[in-house]
This record gives C-alpha cells, sequence and structure tokens, in this order.
C-alpha cells in the first residue's frame, strides 16, 4: 500500500552506511569470498549493567511499550545487515534470555540466533545489553577468503584480492553514508538516496517475530 501510495518510507537501519558494510556488501557481490559458508553478526554494548534506562530512557526497557528488550532492540540492526547482504534466511531459531533481571523478567538482555539462508550460508547473530565489549562485529567466512570487523576497521584475507593479506585494514573504504534519518530528509528534497523500503522493513519485522 505504502509503494503504490508513492508514499516515502524509512526506518532507522543505518549501519548500512557504515564504510566496512559498504565495502564487504560489494566484496561479496564481486565473488571475492568465492562460496559463503558462515557468517556472524553483533551489535552488543552494556546498556543493562551500565543502567542507561533507568530513567529518562525507561521505557526502551519495557517490552510493553518498545516492543521487545535487548535482542529486538540491537539485534535488529545486525538483522538487517545480515539480510541486506544475503537475503531473507529460509530457517531460523534463537535463544533469547533476561540475564540481570534489571528491567525485570519480561525484559531481555541478550539473544543469540541462528540463521540458515537459501544457498546454504548459516548466520550467527548476536544482540544484548549486557556486554563489557563488542569489538569484533562481523566476520564473514567462505571458500575463498575471510574478512572480519574490528572497531569498524575491515580486514580482508582472499587470494582474490590483490593486497587482501589481512595483515593491515582493507583501504579505501568507501564514504560514510548520512544517518538513516538523514537519508530520509534528503529524499524528501528531491535526493537520490538509498532509502529502506517497506518490504524490508517488513521482511525483517517478521523475521524478528520469528527468532522470539
Amino acid at each position: 500500500a505504502i509503494r503504490e501510495a508513492g508514499v516515502l518510507f524509512q526506518t532507522g537501519y543505518f549501519m548500512r552506511g557504515f564504510p566496512a558494510h559498504r565495502a564487504l556488501k560489494q566484496m561479496i557481490a564481486d565473488g571475492v569470498f568465492g562460496t559463503v559458508t558462515r557468517i556472524r553478526h553483533s551489535n552488543c554494548h552494556q546498556g543493562s549493567l551500565g543502567g542507561w534506562f533507568d530513567t529518562d530512557y525507561r521505557w526502551m526497557a519495557d517490552p510493553k511499550i518498545a516492543g521487545c528488550g535487548a535482542f529486538g532492540d540491537l539485534g535488529t540492526h545486525s538483522l538487517d545487515i545480515l539480510m541486506w547482504l544475503f537475503g531473507r534466511p529460509e530457517l531460523v531459531t534463537a535463544d533469547i534470555r533476561t540475564v540481570t533481571g534489571r528491567y525485570g523478567a519480561e525484559c531481555d538482555e541478550t539473544g543469540t540466533a541462528l540463521l540458515k539462508f537459501p544457498d546454504g550460508a548459516v548466520a550467527t547473530l548476536a544482540g544484548g545489553w549486557v556486554d563489557q565489549a563488542n569489538p569484533v562485529t562481523c566476520e564473514v567466512s567462505g571458500t575463498d577468503g575471510f574478512a572480519y570487523i574490528l572497531n569498524g576497521e575491515l580486514f580482508v584475507i582472499s587470494p582474490k584480492l590483490e593486497g587482501a593479506d589481512g595483515k593491515a585494514s582493507w583501504q579505501p573504504l568507501p564514504e560514510a553514508l548520512p544517518h538513516a534519518f538523514e537519508l530520509f530528509l534528503d529524499a524528501l528534497e528531491g535526493k537520490d538516496v538509498p532509502l529502506v523500503s517497506a518490504c524490508e522493513a517488513a521482511d525483517r519485522n517478521i523475521v524478528m517475530e520469528a527468532l522470539y
């Protein structure tokens, strides 16, 4: 209905604009990693441990208002990247749980999911508020290469890519895109910018609901 009405739509999947993710997407499309067999993506912080949602942002830790807990909050961004890179998974499962109980038994604080894609690649996805650190956010492994993102920097090993020996971060990377909401404002001004479609957002909703 949104598409047929010609209404502009956008949601806050800002991680697509990260330089390392943009480079990784192109490398996968170019076959740099051969047949991709496994992927890992995580989006975690110490929100529960640090009491980030105790006062002004308390609503974020109330599933009746927010609609989910930590896994839905952060995991949806990792899910978007995985689906942006590999499409819609055909099988999914997840372990989602409360750890500290700071925000009550109904508010999950961490989760790990397993997703199988139609081409056979298997991904793990983690999202949570009980992590002291999360330096390695992404790994892609295939028959012809391996890549990982460490503190926002992309490292690549592949005989198909000259200089990709993994000893230093890959350069150059594409420029970072503006935040997803800034892109929406640009679209309102008539600029040609990449937006998240309503169908993409709905697909991610369906998969996240299946994980829960």
